[in-house]
């Protein structure tokens, strides 16, 4: 069984919340378009996937040592296509977040709480 986790940022108190993870059982009867999803939050899934320090990876986060991805500097990660990956990589058909290297990415931040490491 699979857990789907998120997180949010509240737009309005300029925090990040922890969601509850929801297994896949629990959603078989759910559809998205029965979920409500407040416009003062950004919603960010998890990726399910770990950094180098066992710190769980969302959207949005910014990692810094991936290897792999054609490109020097910090990378955000993003779904996109139906994938996570880098923001500003090109998703190829088939691509997926096994296409680059994360053993030793280590989460230094992320998009909201962290603009300023975006580079």
């Amino acid at each position: 069984m699979r857990t789907i986790k998120f997180r949010a940022w509240d737009k309005e108190r300029k925090e990040m919340l922890i969601g509850a993870g929801y297994s896949t059982g629990q959603l078989n009867n759910v559809t998205l378009n029965e979920l409500e999803f407040p416009e003062d939050k950004v919603f960010m899934q998890f990726t399910g996937l770990l950094d180098k320090n066992g710190k769980e990876i969302y959207e949005g986060d910014v990692v810094a040592g991936i290897e792999g991805i054609g490109r020097k500097g910090n990378a955000v990660i993003s779904f996109k296509e139906g994938v996570f990956g880098i923001d500003g990589m090109n998703f190829p058909e088939g691509a997926s977040e096994y296409n680059w290297t994360i053993e030793e990415a280590e989460i230094i931040g992320n998009i909201y709480q962290n603009p300023e490491l975006i580079n």
